[in-house]
């Protein structure tokens, strides 16, 4: 629901806090997607209809122009499939930083969520 450029500054913000072996998951429709994305469009255009924000602009990308805009921040991002069984043109990116010196990825490690008291 943001613009190109506020995606873009959001994506460099969380590209300087993103620790070594960090990962970011973003869940966002290719626009690449055919029919199925045509599905997502009309999906977000009624939501915004019925919730009275009939004048929201959308900026879709395709899952190439993700994967540049997080290169462009020095970041590797993955995609995964995530439309099976769906009408929806989904797809997961998989993001983390990328090694300084090498083309490779940082390897990731779960850890545990830290408990809000």
């Amino acid at each position: 629901m943001l613009s190109a450029q506020e995606q873009d500054a959001l994506l460099g913000t969380i590209a300087a806090a993103l620790e070594a072996d960090g990962v970011l998951l973003i869940r966002e429709a290719d626009a690449r997607g055919g029919w199925r994305f045509g599905c997502v469009r009309l999906g977000n255009a009624a939501k915004a209809l019925a919730f009275g924000h009939w004048r929201q602009r959308f900026c879709y990308r395709t899952a190439d122009s993700w994967l540049a805009c997080c290169a462009k921040h020095g970041l590797d991002g993955r995609l995964e499939p995530m439309g099976a069984g769906t009408p929806f043109a989904n797809v997961l990116i998989r993001v983390s930083k990328v090694r300084v010196g090498t083309q490779e990825p940082a390897p990731a490690t779960i850890r545990q969520p830290v408990p809000v008291l």
